[in-house]
């Protein structure tokens, strides 16, 4: 008998089409999907369920190879699956797999696979059974991804679901509890095992308290200590019931981690400790009120302030409380003051008390509305300190500072208090009076204007160079900057400014400076007459040591051609009366003695001439002076001199190489009266733009009292002789190691005549 499809042999003979007709009404009824697809993968059949299922019309898919109609990943598994059917007959092959159904959703297909048995020689077939468990694994991915939700909030709340069956001994719970104890996850754990993390001290107090619990059955709830394996110790907060399942005893709970709330709950009962601490050992006087104006708690300094116990003040309105009852107008502004605090108002203000010996005393009070996250004004803070003292130093500095006004306003120096940016905040009359202005407009300007100013000198001073100025930039004081400030009729006033910057209380921040004005307009006037005076007394010297060069040169040279002329007459005459006297010995020795006496005038005058006007420094120049009198003071002294130098004087000025020779010849001349010196050295040489003459000796050294120029004029007349070229003489001494004078004269001005 020729079999068909869905044919099966039976136990009796039935007739194939009535065979046929059963397994089609099954086919067509089934719930689940059937394909019968060829070698190829084309579908050959597919029952009303593929309807139902993908939503498509069977007809359209006949004809179609299936790979067609599923999801483009699953395409090539699917296909090697039908092959291994067609490969194994009689063998079913099961496999998931994803169709897209016609709205556009994805379905999960749960499919089997087996060859159809056909006679010899007809293509081979395989019939596709195929069940939508599209909803079954949703509902398997939503209850994952619920317990990982559900053991990542037991992770992060450090909580944990357990259950212990006390006849088996296993526990079974989520990754939460072994996360607490420092464990890998696990299905089931035996109980022994969490037993072992228990704190030693706590075991006996965990078993009597299950013990109990299992025996009652009633709910437990405790506290304990576990050291993980880590070593860390952790506390642990266990909630369970236990219940009876047929023959199982059964217990099941919580267990949360709170060592960290345990350790914030001691954190916040010690800062509660120090809170209250403070709050009854701080001077302030500190209560706390509800919104109406009822006295919740008081700190301890309050209380002794009145001389109070809480029962005398708790629970009572404010402004009942022994503090308030100084003046009914003082507890009417409070219960004021209260209401609008209550509002969410701030409140300060000194107000006056009653302390406990009735005394009246003032209080810096305010009120603080504290409000809830919902800006509700839940309760009020009220504060008081104690401010006697600082009413007393208020008094005591307005005291102070109307004194020091009086002082400031009645000194004989000007005052000016100018603000960081120079602005003028204050000033005395007599800073008024100095400036040549009325106070309220000098109460409008800057110390930083144009002023005018000059020094001394003449030359102006700008702005950025007056001392206040100065003092703002770099908070360093200024002393005694003299200034010119014009008069409105002409002329200038001369001050002397002082100046001192005034900082903030972190010593850094320049608030202020004060500017002190002394008037030196006289003395400026005094000094200029002075050195007009000076200027021509020096040039008085100036003119006399001229005066007297130019007559000691008249002298020289009256004394060499006048007097040395008629003393060589006399020599030639006396020479001839010598060699035409008669043969008398006495005769000749008297004109003997008479001419060595002519040759021995001839040379004093010629010492004379000298002393007077060296010709040589006429003629060679100052260098070949100096050699030239060291030479003349060794051969008179017997104290050795030698002289060196290293500068072309070819064009220096007479008057100073004149200058200079006589200075020389001064300190040559101390040399010898007060040195007691075994030789001298002087040198003429250059230093940096200066000429410099230095005569050291070697002697016993001057004492520093005679180096005072009014003491010596000799020391005053070296300064004075070269003090028209800018040139300074300095004379040092160190006792046993001699003495050295130092002249030293600007080149520039050594080369040209002096003013």
């Amino acid at each position: 008998m020729t079999q068909r499809p869905f044919v099966v042999q039976t136990a009796q003979e039935v007739p194939d089409d009535i065979v046929l007709r059963h397994y089609e009404a099954v086919v067509r009824t089934s719930p689940d999907a059937i394909l019968v697809v060829d070698a190829k993968g084309c579908i050959l059949l597919a029952n009303p369920a593929v309807a139902h299922i993908l939503g498509h019309d069977p007809a359209p898919l006949l004809g179609h190879s299936l790979q067609a109609v599923l999801h483009g990943d699953d395409a090539a598994a699917v296909e090697r699956l039908l092959q291994q059917a067609l490969e194994k007959p009689g063998q079913r092959l099961q496999t998931t797999f994803r169709i897209p159904h016609k709205d556009g959703s994805l379905l999960i297909l749960e499919a089997s696979f087996a060859r159809v048995p056909l006679p010899p020689g007809q293509a081979p077939q395989v019939v596709l059974t195929a069940r939508d468990i599209t909803p079954r694994i949703h509902a398997q991915q939503a209850l994952k991804e619920r317990e990982q939700l559900l053991n990542r909030a037991e992770r992060i709340a450090q909580l944990a679901s357990w259950e212990v069956n006390r006849t088996t001994g296993e526990v079974t719970a989520g990754e939460a509890l072994f996360h607490i104890f420092g464990l890998a996850p696990q299905p089931h754990v035996p109980v022994d095992v969490l037993r072992q993390f228990y704190h030693p001290e706590d075991r006996d107090f965990i078993n009597a308290a299950l013990q109990t619990a299992q025996e009652t059955f009633k709910p437990f709830d405790f506290c304990h200590r576990i050291i993980r394996a880590d070593g860390k110790e952790r506390i642990l907060h266990v909630r369970g019931e236990v219940e009876l399942y047929g023959q199982d005893l059964v217990m099941f709970g919580t267990v949360q981690d709170i060592t960290e709330a345990r350790k914030l709950e001691q954190k916040l009962n010690q800062s509660e400790r120090r809170f209250r601490g403070i709050f009854n050992s701080t001077f302030q006087f500190i209560g706390m009120l509800d919104p109406q104006g009822t006295l919740l708690e008081v700190n301890q300094a309050a209380l002794d302030f009145g001389g109070l116990k809480e029962a005398d003040v708790l629970d009572k309105p404010f402004w009942e409380c022994y503090w308030w009852t100084i003046s009914p107008a003082t507890q009417t502004w409070l219960r004021q003051a209260i209401a609008t605090a209550a509002s969410g108002t701030f409140v300060r203000r000194d107000v006056h008390v009653i302390g406990a010996n009735g005394q009246h005393v003032p209080i810096d009070f305010n009120l603080k509305p504290i409000l809830d996250g919902d800006g509700t004004v839940v309760s009020l803070i009220a504060e008081g300190r104690d401010i006697t003292n600082q009413v007393q130093a208020q008094k005591a500095l307005q005291e102070s500072e109307k004194r020091y006004r009086t002082l400031i306003e009645t000194m004989a120096e000007g005052v000016i208090l100018v603000d960081a940016h120079g602005s003028i905040q204050t000033i005395n009359p007599r800073a008024s009076e100095i400036l040549h202005a009325v106070k309220g407009d000098l109460l409008q300007r800057s110390v930083l204007a144009d002023w005018k100013a000059i020094r001394p000198d003449g030359s102006p001073f700008s702005p950025d160079e007056y001392p206040v100025a100065e003092t703002l930039r770099t908070g360093q004081s200024a002393e005694k900057v003299v200034m010119g400030i014009p008069k409105p009729g002409g002329g200038h006033t001369w001050i002397s400014v002082n100046t001192e910057p005034i900082f903030a209380d972190d010593g850094t921040t320049l608030t202020a400076a004060v500017v002190t004005l002394h008037d030196k307009t006289n003395m400026v006037q005094h000094a200029a007459a002075l050195r007009k005076s000076r200027h021509q007394l020096r040039q008085l010297a100036k003119r006399l040591h001229e005066a007297q060069e130019e007559e000691r040169t008249r002298m020289a040279r009256e004394v060499h051609d006048v007097l040395g002329q008629a003393m060589s007459v006399l020599r030639m005459d006396i020479t001839w009366l010598r060699d035409h006297a008669p043969d008398d010995d006495a005769y000749n020795e008297r004109m003997r003695q008479a001419l060595e006496h002519v040759n021995e005038t001839i040379e004093m005058v010629r010492h004379i001439s000298h002393e007077l006007r060296p010709g040589v420094l006429d003629h060679f120049g100052l260098a070949a002076a100096l050699d030239w009198q060291a030479e003349q003071f060794e051969q008179r002294s017997g104290i050795s001199c030698s002289f060196s130098e290293d500068v072309d004087d070819e064009d220096l000025d007479p008057d100073l190489a004149t200058a200079l020779f006589r200075i020389y010849q001064e300190a040559l001349t101390n040399v010898v009266r007060h040195a007691e010196a075994s030789s001298v050295h002087v040198a003429l040489s250059t230093e940096g733009d200066d000429l410099v003459l230095t005569i050291q000796d070697d002697g016993k050294g001057i004492a520093e009292e005679d180096m005072q120029p009014s003491d010596s004029l000799g020391l005053l007349n070296m300064r004075e002789r070269v003090m028209p070229w800018d040139g300074t003489v300095a004379i040092n001494g160190t006792s046993g190691r001699g003495t050295t004078v130092s002249v030293r004269v600007p080149l520039l001005k050594a080369k040209s005549q002096p003013t």
